[in-house]
C-alpha cells in the first residue's frame, strides 16, 4: 500500500533509540554525534557539557527533552542538541565556531 515516510534518517532510529520508540519519528533533541545532519535541516542549539559530571549530563539531557517539546507546541522549527563527550563531531563544532574545550 501507499504508505507515507515519516523519518527519511532512520540509522540513528536503530542506532541510538530503543524498541519503545518506535515507529521512530524525528526528536527534536538529542546527541549530536548520532544524528550530525541534523545541524544541516534546521537551526539547532548546541550546548556542550563535556566536562560535566554525568548527573550535570543528565539535567542537560531532560532539559533539552522538555525544551523541546515546548518548542515543538510553538511550531519553533528549532533543534536542540547536546555533546556530552568529545568527539570527532564535537571537534569539527569547535574548530569551526573558534571554541576550545576549556570555554
Amino acid at each position: 500500500g501507499d504508505r507515507s515516510i515519516i523519518n527519511y534518517q532512520l540509522l540513528p532510529s536503530f542506532t541510538c533509540r530503543s524498541i519503545p520508540d518506535f515507529p521512530f519519528y524525528p526528536k527534536q533533541y538529542g546527541d549530536i554525534k548520532d544524528d550530525p545532519l541534523a545541524m544541516n535541516e534546521e537551526k539547532c542549539i548546541l550546548i556542550f557539557c563535556e566536562l560535566s559530571d554525568d548527573m550535570v549530563q543528565e539535567c542537560v539531557k531532560d532539559a533539552c527533552a522538555v525544551a523541546a517539546k515546548e518548542l515543538q507546541l510553538k511550531n519553533a522549527k528549532v533543534k536542540i542538541f547536546w555533546i556530552c563527550e568529545p568527539n570527532l563531531v564535537s571537534d569539527c563544532i569547535r574548530q569551526s565556531t573558534c571554541l576550545s574545550l576549556k570555554d
